[in-house]
């Protein structure tokens, strides 16, 4: 969770105005990545918190590639049909294709709980208390009749 904290006050101090700004944030997209398949406990949080983080980091991405393609419109005075990001295709579709972290977004099902004890009953189903299994953290758990 540290590590991701810290890659988020990276990715947000990022000058987008910054030549190689772009570059700058594929590689945090990498690091990001590489955090997210390390995380040895399935924690909801750091997969929420870091799914949240690659979205942003993707919109200031894309930001930062319209931010060269003005600075190449104005410079050259072409359309900006003909204005690409002036980066290598590789590195370009890398962000473009960057599948999402399935494995991160699996279903969370109720084998995935302990159930400690029922705390009420309601017109639509139970509120159990359930303790996470990999993490211990405790949830209330409505159960829909």
């Amino acid at each position: 969770m540290i590590d991701l904290a810290e890659l988020t006050r990276c990715i947000e101090s990022t000058d987008m105005e910054r030549r190689g700004a772009s570059d700058l944030l594929l590689g945090y997209m990498h690091d990001l990545q590489d955090i997210l398949r390390q995380t040895k406990l399935k924690a909801l949080v750091i997969d929420t918190f870091g799914n949240r983080v690659e979205n942003l980091l993707r919109e200031k991405y894309l930001l930062v590639c319209d931010a060269i393609d003005r600075r190449s419109l104005k410079n050259t005075g072409k359309s900006k049909e003909g204005i690409r990001c002036l980066l290598d295709n590789e590195s370009q579709s890398s962000v473009v294709s960057t599948p999402s972290h399935s494995t991160h977004r699996e279903r969370i099902s109720i084998e995935y709980f302990e159930i400690i004890k029922p705390i009420s009953r309601g017109a639509y189903g139970k509120v159990f208390l359930a303790r996470k299994r990999t993490t211990e953290d405790i949830f209330a758990i409505k159960v829909c009749f």
